[in-house]
């Protein structure tokens, strides 16, 4: 799977916490399908190969940042407020440790709560003390499904 880095590619991300942007870094890394472009989503190649499990993602492949619909983006900011704040003291050691800060706590958040067989868990920086464990007991478990509309937004429902 290619790699997905916001830095340099959506410049306006700058403006998000270090947090929020390895969150959507990891959201377009798990979900972007190089094979198709926005232009061409909906077209019936595309959405057949989407129906049929042939498309690597749920969002075209050159969607970004820029893209997120306005109330997914809040929504997006309101979650990853939250889960900061249930886990600031796991995560406070966290970043103590060479090597993790919150760009990559924001990724381990997506990966984590997805159930995507990484995260915190699966850091050896967080190894120590059991903390990735705690991390992931923390984080929980959900689901959060991005999907591109017609208006060319990309959306995210949280579950």
């Amino acid at each position: 799977m290619p790699e997905f880095v916001m830095e340099g590619r959506d410049h306006a991300a700058r403006a998000e916490s270090p947090f929020v942007c390895g969150f959507i870094e990891a959201l377009f890394f798990t979900e972007c399908s190089p094979a198709y472009c926005a232009e061409e989503w909906f077209s019936d190649e595309c959405r057949r190969a989407v129906e049929e499990g042939q498309s690597d993602g749920s969002l075209p492949g050159d969607v970004g940042y820029m893209d997120i619909h306005p109330d997914s983006l809040r929504r997006i900011r309101e979650f990853c407020g939250q889960k900061q704040g249930e886990m600031a003291d796991l995560l406070a050691l966290a970043y103590e440790r060479d090597g993790y800060d919150e760009t990559q706590a924001g990724r381990d958040l997506w990966f984590t709560y997805n159930g995507h067989g990484v995260g915190y868990w699966d850091r050896k920086q967080l190894d120590a003390d059991g903390l990735g464990n705690d991390l992931t007991e923390h984080c929980g478990r959900g689901e959060i499904n991005p999907y591109f509309g017609e208006d060319s937004f990309v959306y995210v429902d949280l579950y």
